[in-house]
Order: C-alpha cells, then structure tokens, then sequence
C-alpha cells in the first residue's frame, strides 16, 4: 500500500527542529518522508514551510513551487514517475425491478396479504417475524433482482 500524505501540518520545517524530528519519527515508522524542503509562505521577509507532502520513500517523484495568486501559501505540484494503473475488474450487481407497475403490484399483494396471524399473536417476536415473513416474500417477489455486470473505472 503507497501513501500520500498532504496538508497543512502547523509543523515548520525550516525552524522547528524538536518538533519536527518527532513527526519525522513517527511517520518513518510508515516509510514516510517530507517531500517539501522549500518555503511555502513568506511575508515580511519571515518564511515558513509549514504545508507539506509526506510520501514513500520508494515513490519517484519531483516537487516544484507554484505561486498562483490565490493564497498567501504557495501551492506545491507534485509530478509521480512510473504509475501503474490497474487493470479494469469486472464486477457484478444486482438491481431491484422497481417502477410503477411493480409498486402497484407490491400495494395489492400486501393488501391481499393474511395478516390474521399478526392481529391475533400475543407475543411481539412471533408478531414481527411473521410480519417480516410475509413482508420479505412478498417484496422479493414483487422487486425481483436482476444481475448487471460493470468494469471498474480507475482515474489514475
């Protein structure tokens, strides 16, 4: 499993040293390793590079700077070398039948259904499981399913 890590971590690369080195522990435990070694914001000739991408240590990658005006943070474009994007898996599935014949039909069935028993039980569990019975059967008898067949689709 390959992660990417990403996001605003209020961790500065550039001056926090103690914390820093505690993060940088925890993530090596994961293979995990900063990707950003330049500032990501600088005002007042203070700068900080506290938005980061952890990454593999076996992923190749290059990280570039991208000033786009919309923030007071750089953005950071990261460009992955030598993706493998799996190959599309069929899979299936099943659809209920449900449109406005087979709920008019579930409506009479139920209506014309023997709910004696029910009315007359006096112990709720009997009750349910008889209600559900004969809920289910009709239900499934009405809504029948119908197997689909998909491909998987992966946006690498």
């Amino acid at each position: 499993m390959e992660f990417i890590i990403c996001g605003d971590i209020h961790i500065n690369y550039l001056h926090c040293y103690n914390r820093r080195q505690q993060l940088d522990m925890q993530l090596a435990m994961y293979n995990l390793k900063s990707a950003v070694n330049f500032p990501m914001r600088i005002i007042n000739g203070c700068s900080a590079a506290i938005d980061n991408i952890f990454t593999d240590l076996s992923r190749n990658f290059t990280i570039n700077s991208l000033i786009n005006g919309l923030s007071d943070h750089t953005a950071q474009l990261l460009k992955l070398e030598n993706i493998i994007v799996p190959k599309q898996e069929f899979t299936s599935y099943y659809v209920r039948n449900i449109n406005s014949s087979t709920i008019y039909e579930f409506q009479c069935k139920l209506s014309m259904g023997s709910w004696e028993d029910i009315f007359e039980g006096s112990d709720t569990n009997v009750i349910f499981n008889i209600f559900s019975d004969i809920y289910l059967k009709i239900f499934n008898a009405c809504f029948t399913k119908s197997k689909r067949n998909s491909a998987r689709r992966y946006n690498p």
